[in-house]
């Protein structure tokens, strides 16, 4: 059994404990294009930030920025504040992935 969710740049596939995460064309090129983007930030992200990033749901694997496999999990809940905090303790290297 599977579920489809969908956001404005990507769509997700849960299949049980995984996630595929796909750019879409619903919205246009550009829509797609920032949804390849935000697979490959994703996974950068995560594989710079690794258990620090506790927001961030752990990716297994990308193709380029086309697919991204996911472990299926609730990270944790922030706000927009807490994000700037944490961005803000990032070193630049992860912030440049941004």
């Amino acid at each position: 059994m599977f579920k489809v969710k969908s956001g404005m740049t990507r769509m997700a596939i849960l299949l049980g404990p995984i996630v595929l995460k796909f750019p879409h064309l619903t919205y246009g090129i550009r829509e797609f294009w920032t949804g390849v983007i935000a697979n490959m930030s994703e996974f950068a992200i995560w594989k710079c930030l690794r258990g620090e990033a506790t927001f961030l749901a752990p990716t297994l694997f990308t193709f380029f920025g086309l697919v991204n496999v996911q472990l299926r999990e609730r990270g944790e809940m922030v706000s927009g504040q807490e994000l700037q905090k944490r961005y803000k303790l990032l070193d630049l290297e992860a912030r440049n992935l941004i």
